[in-house]
């Protein structure tokens, strides 16, 4: 009886799932460990670089703060939607 009550699937949300199972079956979703290496390294260099000038180059030290903290923002928020072990890991990430 509730499936007679429901509005039938649209043509785009028929495609849309078609579109997100090629996708899958083509690994999109996989994770690249390489790549997230890269961007957690890309992070630590951030906050290394506002760390040892801190004392020597304040205003320099403030954006690289500011930048390290936007990107921890960012991976963080990536983690939060992701659906994999490794984000379920790294979702507290987002309060670095």
């Amino acid at each position: 009886e509730l499936e007679k009550q429901v509005v039938p699937d649209s043509s785009t949300q028929i495609a849309f799932r078609e579109l997100r199972e090629k996708l899958a079956a083509e690994g999109w979703w996989e994770r690249d460990m390489v790549h997230e290496s890269k961007l957690f390294g890309i992070w630590v260099s951030l906050v290394v670089g506002a760390v040892t000038t801190a004392h020597s180059v304040p205003l320099l030290s403030i954006l690289f703060t500011g930048l390290a903290m936007t990107n921890a923002g960012w991976l963080g928020h990536d983690y939060i939607h992701g659906v994999d072990k490794f984000s379920d890991k790294m979702r507290l990430f987002t309060a670095a």
